[in-house]
């Protein structure tokens, strides 16, 4: 046992040997672990060879099981527990192989990890598990934690060389052993938890440990029935997490989004998320889709999505820092090409969550290259053509930044042109709607002008200024 690293001390029995029957103790006590244990040993002959079979059962404290196995998970636990055990060991024949076997509900013991893993309250009974088989190359180590974690392990001493680790349902399958492999399926998963699991995990392993499991995990591979990516509900959602140099590399994947995580080993160091696409879909409720969030919901992180979809329409490219705070969260360094728009503000979206009314602010300046195709791609005609229009925008709605609506927003718009043609706005097929606004035919109809000629020709301009109000889905002119 001190060959192992393991003190027993009070021990407490009587041995008995015969030839025809081998080891044998009725009564064994000694502590060991924190705890109390109790052991029968009988044995087994099989000829030249047999078998002593060792039963145990007691009770161990996490703090020098941790101390003695010196596996950084196990530093995630803490309390104590009853077990059972039994320990098996060959002799005299061609390949003895010891097997260990643990089992334990973990009543007293709580494991600070994210769902399905995590055991918050200490008196819930969660069963687990253990065997470990040895050989003269090193063991093999299976195990099963009630319905949520299982599987089985290749060591060379005490380093994993590789397996699988099923998380889920345990379904016994081969495994190869060049690499660690994470497979399954989870009913919940959230970004955030898992940033601060793989911080708090890198912290508490030493350097050598981590690069090692750095090196041996392939990838974790799961389905999440529900993942929580900033508060935005995700669903159905396979989720792989790879190591690299200094970071954790997380991919998302379903029908809502594509893209990538990076969580940086430096905790100062924002989220990267990229995300080739991006399909937000409403479901009609007014209600607000990040109605509750908190800016403390919230990591900061560096955002790119290449497409953004709203029920199925491209609203193009975005990308922003967001900043969360004790005021609220800024969206700043916000660039964005979408239908015809274009967006390049330092600090251009202010979100107010914790207010007692919750509301969104963006101030900043939306450059238009070509006002006909812009128009057109939001489904409008408009009696105003022309290139590189600016408008210079304050505007404020209720709620979070997807809660914004036409019926909702209020503020100023202040437009300045370079070169056009006010033409008369037609939506002929119905399928562009006309721009008030634009509609310089009704405007001079409520005026009694008398435009025909112009419009039906067009008038060239060399630059346009104006300002408008929106309020409550009205504009003022």
């Amino acid at each position: 046992l001190n060959d192992i690293g393991l003190n027993l001390t009070d021990f407490r029995g009587q041995f008995d040997y015969e030839t025809k029957t081998g080891l044998s103790a009725k009564q064994i006590q000694f502590d060991v672990l924190g705890g109390s244990t109790n052991a029968r040993i009988r044995s087994e002959l099989f000829g030249n060879g047999g078998v002593t079979l060792i039963a145990l059962e007691g009770d161990v404290d996490m703090a020098p099981v941790t101390d003695w196995l010196d596996l950084t998970l196990l530093r995630l636990t803490e309390g104590s527990t009853v077990y059972q055990g039994s320990l098996s060991v060959p002799y005299g024949g061609r390949e003895d192989q010891p097997v260990f076997e643990f089992a334990s509900d973990l009543r007293g013991v709580t494991i600070d990890m994210p769902p399905p893993t995590g055991k918050i309250v200490a008196d819930a009974r969660r069963p687990l598990r253990v065997t470990q088989s040895f050989d003269a190359t090193g063991s093999e180590l299976a195990f099963e934690l009630d319905q949520s974690a299982s599987g089985i392990l290749r060591l060379a001493g005490d380093e994993v060389q590789g397996g699988i680790i099923e998380i889920g349902r345990y379904e016994p399958k081969a495994a190869a052993f060049d690499s660690i492999r994470i497979t399954g399926a989870l009913p919940y998963a959230s970004l955030e938890e898992w940033d601060e699991f793989l911080l708090r995990l890198d912290a508490l392993s030493k350097g050598d440990v981590s690069e090692a499991f750095r090196a041996r995990l392939d990838s974790v591979q799961v389905q999440a029935a529900q993942f929580d990516l900033f508060g935005y509900a995700l669903e159905d959602v396979a989720l792989g997490l790879y190591p690299d140099a200094g970071s954790w590399r997380m991919t998302l994947l379903n029908s809502e989004v594509d893209g990538m995580v990076r969580l940086n080993d430096n905790p100062d160091v924002p989220l990267e998320i990229v995300l080739d696409s991006l399909n937000l879909i409403s479901d009609g409720a007014l209600e607000d889709p990040l109605l509750g969030l908190t800016s403390e919901d919230l990591l900061p992180a560096d955002v790119l999505i290449r497409s953004v979809y709203w029920d199925g329409e491209d609203y193009g490219r975005w990308q922003f820092r967001l900043q969360p705070n004790d005021e609220g969260v800024l969206l700043s360094n916000l660039t964005a090409q979408s239908k015809g728009m274009l967006i390049d503000v330092k600090e251009g979206l202010h979100w107010y969550p914790a207010s007692e009314a919750p509301f969104s602010r963006f101030e900043g300046l939306v450059t238009v290259e070509d006002m006909r195709a812009c128009l057109a791609a939001w489904g409008y005609a408009s009696g105003l053509e022309g290139e590189d229009f600016g408008f210079q925008t304050t505007l404020e709605w209720p709620g979070s930044p997807l809660n914004i609506d036409l019926d909702r927003i209020r503020g100023s718009i202040n437009l300045t042109g370079g070169q056009g043609r006010i033409v008369q706005a037609e939506a002929s097929s119905g399928a562009l709607k006309l721009l008030g606004i634009f509609d310089f035919a009704e405007i001079a109809q409520r005026f009694s002008f008398d435009l025909s000629r112009m419009l039906s020709e067009g008038h060239a301009f060399n630059s346009m200024t104006g300002s408008f109000f929106l309020e409550n889905g009205l504009v003022s002119i």
